[in-house]
């Protein structure tokens, strides 16, 4: 039976989809712009004192409340696949390694939860006498993604009441010819004239 030749690379290929070059070098690249456009925001709002004016609008409420957790979520959720794909195909990468492992460090090897294997990838009596720094880093990364960039999102833009210090140039107002100053009564002044006091007790 032949085989065909050209389909041999692609049929070698064992990696999964998302420890690829393209889905890795995608999400690093999305972090890298994520912290860039963090630390805009951050100078920006020091120098102008605040990124803006909150009017209270609906559209500006979502925006700064949500967009956030939603972009946060969706990197957690990211580094967690890259992290499960690492664990699941850990047997396979020491079985593949140069160094000779045992088997129960290969073929018996059963992932753990992200806590467990950052110990177990820095750790070189659990790995089979090497340390496994993609696993340790990538079981870390998971578990900052999920633990403090997803909880601290909400808190990354927030309404806060700034108080802004500024020269005002002098104002004049004019008597009318009687002298009295006409005072222009707002909307608050009209409800606390027709509304009665009430006590209770």
């Amino acid at each position: 039976m032949d085989v065909d030749e050209t389909r041999a690379p692609a049929l070698a290929t064992w990696l999964p989809y998302t420890l690829r070059a393209p889905v890795l070098m995608s999400l690093a690249s999305v972090s890298l712009v994520l912290a860039i456009v963090l630390a805009v925001l951050c100078w920006y709002s020091a120098k102008n004192q605040g990124l803006g004016k909150d009017d209270g609008s609906t559209g500006l409420l979502v925006g700064w409340r949500y967009t956030p957790t939603i972009i946060a979520v969706l990197f957690a959720q990211g580094c967690v696949i890259i992290a499960e794909d690492v664990k699941r195909t850990e047997a396979f990468a020491r079985m593949a390694s140069l160094e000779p492992i045992e088997a129960k460090y290969t073929l018996f090897y059963v992932p753990r939860v992200w806590w467990k294997s950052v110990f177990e990838g820095f750790s070189q009596k659990r790995s089979g006498g090497h340390k496994r720094w993609v696993l340790a880093f990538s079981s870390l990364a998971a578990g900052i993604s999920l633990v403090f960039i997803s909880t601290f999102s909400s808190s990354v833009v927030i309404a806060k009441e700034v108080v802004s210090r500024g020269s005002v140039e002098l104002q004049r107002h004019t008597f009318e010819q009687n002298g009295t100053l006409p005072l222009v009564p707002r909307r608050d002044t009209y409800f606390h004239t027709i509304t009665l006091p009430l006590r209770y007790g």
